[in-house]
């Protein structure tokens, strides 16, 4: 089950047939504003790394990815295909798996947008295209049906973006266990509640989960995880997961975390804000200098 409101989990029939090496597989995906109102104009759509997958026989699967892209809102029509289109090539003879389906996913993290929660309505759809190696004529697969009620464990297609929220810098990496770990969040930040949590990468077992309140007139928020169990003890050196969920739980910041043996000394004092954020293959929106404009 993916529980993160305002993600990408959307499915479309597989391609019922195999396809040659050489063969080019491309996927494309589109959204539109849902009632577009001039008050619509200029505001900012940030998408997160999305990747489709087409599931094969013998459990493996063809896929293909995306890098976040923030996008500017110009009118209600849907999004040029250039915007999103990607592909692969085949290195060798495929069949596709005809008992599952296709699916674009931006793995939980949520659709994020420079406008109040309620106040933007968005609907996505994708579909892919296999050009086959030789000379055959292109089978291009059908558009998904963007649906506002759509059941585990896929997500909606049709929804509210989630407020933006940035975080600009955090506390760094890596980290002794037993301190905390701090991200400084921007954006959409005042008078609301974030949960900030710790967990397993391999299995997505939460360590800790932290509810934190924001000031009404706050516009940076320093949200905190203490690197620990949730009894106090520390956990052990390795690597973690911290994810940022916002008031209506869509998750809208992942980060990884290094945490090294502890210093010994039983404190979990804060560590001060000072290391930029690095790039983050998972959530790449908020490090892009541009906006695309459609």
């Amino acid at each position: 089950m993916n529980p993160s409101p305002a993600a990408l989990d959307i499915p479309v029939k597989n391609p019922g047939h195999g396809a040659l090496a050489g063969s080019t597989i491309v996927a494309t995906y589109e959204f539109k504003v849902v009632n577009y109102t001039r008050t619509d104009r200029n505001v900012l759509v940030y998408l997160p790394s999305a990747k489709a997958v087409l599931p094969l026989t013998a459990s493996q699967s063809v896929t293909i990815f995306f890098l976040g892209k923030t996008v500017a809102i110009s009118n209600g029509k849907w999004t040029s295909p250039d915007l999103f289109t990607q592909s692969t090539t085949l290195h060798s003879n495929v069949t596709f798996s005809s008992g599952t389906s296709a699916y674009l996913s931006t793995s939980k993290l949520a659709v994020m947008a420079t406008a109040s929660s309620g106040s933007l309505t968005v609907e996505f759809r994708w579909h892919w295209t296999v050009d086959p190696a030789g000379n055959q004529s292109a089978r291009v697969g059908p558009w998904s049906v963007p649906s506002s009620t759509e059941k585990a464990p896929f997500l909606p297609s049709i929804f509210f973006p989630a407020p933006y929220v940035g975080v600009p810098s955090t506390s760094g990496s890596p980290a002794p266990s037993s301190t905390n770990f701090t991200l400084e969040l921007n954006g959409t930040v005042a008078n609301t509640s974030f949960r900030v949590v710790l967990e397993y990468p391999n299995n997505g077992t939460e360590i800790q989960s932290i509810w934190e309140n924001s000031s009404p007139r706050s516009s940076v928020f320093n949200a905190t995880v203490p690197l620990t169990y949730r009894d106090g003890s520390p956990i052990p050196a390795g690597n973690y997961l911290i994810h940022v969920h916002d008031v209506c739980e869509a998750i809208v910041h992942l980060n990884s975390v290094t945490v090294t043996a502890s210093n010994g000394t039983g404190s979990s004092g804060s560590m001060p804000i000072a290391a930029p954020i690095p790039a983050d293959p998972n959530h790449l929106p908020g490090a892009l200098a541009r906006a695309d404009v459609f």
